[in-house]
């Protein structure tokens, strides 16, 4: 009944952890309005620290609402997701971007019928109270179109478009919803950042969800959403520019899978409920399959070995999971942090000051962020290369696209020191907290990137093997035939033969080789 129990709350946990929809409030009387027009059957607060580092540390206090919501029924889930590509000239020929109002004038829009670049024109203006000049420059990124836009009074703006349009025929709505949280948890980071001012003040000047219309699909751009901002100094990142930096040597998961109304643990900063998460997450990529499990996020079948991993990851996180001590507090660990979720240079622009020396000067692209325990944040900076924490709590280097010849490499190297060595002298207890959860990170970011492994079953039987190793190392009772016995999960079947020829010819062996016979054989 336990077991039965803990499975079921678990399962409650994910399903809640689908229903948030974040909108962030400052503590001291800046209440921001609620932008969801749904109802709000439930709600949380909690506390949220943004502690960061750039000439001097600053650590803010913020309130969070959580809002529970319930996706619109009339909403059709369908098979396939649409982007539009990005589009050509009208003899087929790659356009760079590049005489937008021009073509548009001529009746060449690269666009097409697929986007009213007329329409875009019109509503910018009619949203900002000004006259657009020219359009020198469109971009795209993984799901937005983007327009650099030049006003009669010579401010660039710059409007961020959605490639996919909620009025095209067989747009996925289940993609749109998700895409329309991640894209309001942008708008409420950006309202929260806005305290700490430059660089990180870079709230919209304008923003418009996407609108469902029954006719007239490409006459408007209303299916695609919409966000205007004020264009920073700078340019913004690509691999030649991100050489100019060396002469300085250079948050959970918010949407687990579809809602519910209640949570049945209490959300705050705390061990309890970092167990709870990480249980969760457990269930999400590995649990019992079942209606309240996000098809889209588990396995297509639960075989013994992925149940192996799940028990042997299940009975790890209270383990691995601290306590507070004489230099670290629960409190500083388990803190609510905001978490970029791509935090590197393509995301930033970037200018000169008086001496030539480059500094940023935006950080932008916050939809993929999240609010996550402090010892489940990622401190990975992305540039030419991804500088992150390695296994061991080391700087260290992965996916490098700039060249590994073994200079380049060397390179890598001093850039992941030098920048770890100036974070964490800015904030040495997230070092220390960094230190402290290194098990349990490992469970949460092998969660995260099991998804996109080439073979998730041997990723995630891995994971569950380095999973049943650490119990090893950190329980000596631990009960070993009868978690692998009890549990029917025979790694292989070198280890049924094993656990058979036991049963059969072992039954005078002590303890002690029986578990190393256990160990050998799986």
């Amino acid at each position: 009944m336990a077991a039965h129990s803990r499975l079921h709350q678990a399962r409650l946990i994910v399903d809640w952890l689908r229903r948030l929809d974040w909108t962030l409030l400052h503590q001291q009387n800046f209440c921001l309005t609620t932008r969801s027009h749904r109802s709000i059957p439930r709600m949380a607060i909690l506390k949220l620290d943004v502690s960061l580092a750039q000439d001097r540390r600053v650590d803010m206090p913020f309130t969070i609402l959580l809002q529970s919501t319930q996706p619109s029924s009339a909403i059709t889930l369908c098979e396939c997701v649409h982007h539009d590509p990005w589009p050509t000239l009208v003899d087929g020929q790659h356009w760079d971007g590049t005489g937008l109002l021009t073509r548009v004038h001529q009746q060449q829009s690269p666009f097409g019928s697929h986007f009213n670049v007329k329409a875009l024109i019109h509503e910018i203006e009619q949203a900002l109270g000004a006259t657009i000049e020219d359009v020198p420059l469109v971009t795209h990124g993984a799901n937005h179109f983007g327009f650099r836009v030049r006003l009669h009074d010579q401010r660039i703006i710059v409007a961020r478009v959605s490639r996919g349009d909620l009025n095209k025929t067989g747009f996925d709505a289940h993609a749109m919803v998700a895409q329309m949280m991640h894209d309001r948890f942008e708008i409420d980071a950006y309202d929260v950042l806005s305290v700490l001012g430059y660089p990180f003040d870079c709230r919209p000047l304008h923003h418009r969800d996407p609108i469902r219309s029954g006719s007239d699909f490409y006459q408007t751009n209303q299916g695609r959403r919409l966000f205007l901002f004020q264009k920073a100094g700078g340019f913004t990142y690509d691999y030649p520019r991100w050489r100019i930096l060396n002469t300085r040597q250079k948050v959970w998961e918010r949407s687990l899978g579809k809602p519910m109304e209640d949570c049945p643990i209490t959300i705050q900063p705390s061990r309890a409920f970092c167990i709870a998460l990480l249980t969760a997450k457990i269930e999400a990529a590995l649990g019992h399959r079942g209606g309240d499990i996000d098809l889209d996020k588990g396995f297509h079948s639960l075989t013994p070995e992925m149940e192996a991993a799940r028990e042997a990851l299940l009975r790890l996180v209270p383990r691995v999971l601290p306590r507070s001590t004489t230099r670290l507090s629960e409190e500083k660990m388990y803190r609510f942090v905001l978490d970029h979720g791509d935090f590197g240079v393509h995301n930033m622009t970037i200018d000169k000051d008086e001496t030539r020396q480059p500094y940023v000067t935006s950080v932008y692209d916050w939809e993929g962020g999240s609010v996550v325990p402090a010892i489940l944040s990622e401190p990975k900076m992305v540039t030419t290369v991804d500088l992150v924490i390695d296994g061991r709590g080391k700087p260290s280097i992965s996916r490098w696209g700039d060249g590994d010849t073994p200079n380049k490499m060397a390179q890598y190297r001093r850039w992941t020191k030098h920048y770890y060595k100036v974070l964490f002298a800015e904030a040495p207890d997230y070092k220390r907290i960094i230190h402290a959860g290194l098990d349990a990170r490992r469970i949460w970011f092998g969660l995260r990137d099991g998804r996109a492994a080439s073979n998730p079953d041997a990723y995630f039987e891995q994971l569950g093997g380095w999973a049943r190793k650490r119990n090893r190392e950190l329980d000596p009772e631990f009960d070993w035939m009868g978690m692998i016995c009890a549990r029917s999960v025979a790694r292989d079947r070198k280890a049924e033969m094993a656990m058979a020829g036991v049963g059969k010819q072992q039954l005078g062996k002590s303890g002690t080789d029986l578990k190393s016979q256990i160990d050998d054989a799986s």
